[in-house]
């Protein structure tokens, strides 16, 4: 006689089966909405710091894109550097990507204050506060006419 390897199932009850699997669910459903009630206020106390880290991200690569490359790019045209010296085709090839790169790393170590000040608007505009004269830049000084 041969024996198989897996035990015989034997229902007693159908209805004790259906009862555990409604409690199991209903556990299960309690333990899902603990999770994410957990996750929300998680995610409703980082939230303003993930969003200030996100809205200065931003304007770094604004105020990089906008100010910094294209000065880096001007840099690098009026380069009349001798023939050995001279950039070479793949430098040429290459060269905006690396003013794009170069850019944005100074524009985050050098902290420059227009990054600030641009970061600052966002956020109370998105807060849906009125800027204030401090998250606003000032007003360009008239030129006196001599």
């Amino acid at each position: 006689m041969t024996t198989s390897p897996l035990p015989a199932l034997t229902v007693a009850n159908p209805q004790t089966l259906i009862d555990a699997h409604r409690t199991s669910r209903s556990a299960n459903e309690e333990a899902k909405a603990t999770f994410a009630s957990v996750l929300a206020r998680e995610s409703g106390a980082l939230d303003a710091s993930a969003q200030e880290a996100a809205v200065r991200k931003g304007a770094e690569e604004l105020v990089s894109a906008v100010f910094v490359q294209p000065l880096l790019k001007q840099l690098r045209e009026n380069n009349h550097a001798a023939a050995p010296f001279a950039p070479t085709s793949a430098e040429k090839q290459f060269q905006s990507m690396m003013d794009g790169k170069i850019a944005l790393d100074l524009t985050r170590r050098c902290r420059f204050p227009i990054v600030e000040t641009v970061t600052r608007s966002v956020l109370a505009k998105s807060r849906g506060a009125e800027p204030t004269s401090e998250t606003t830049p000032a007003a360009p000084i008239a030129a006196a006419d001599d």
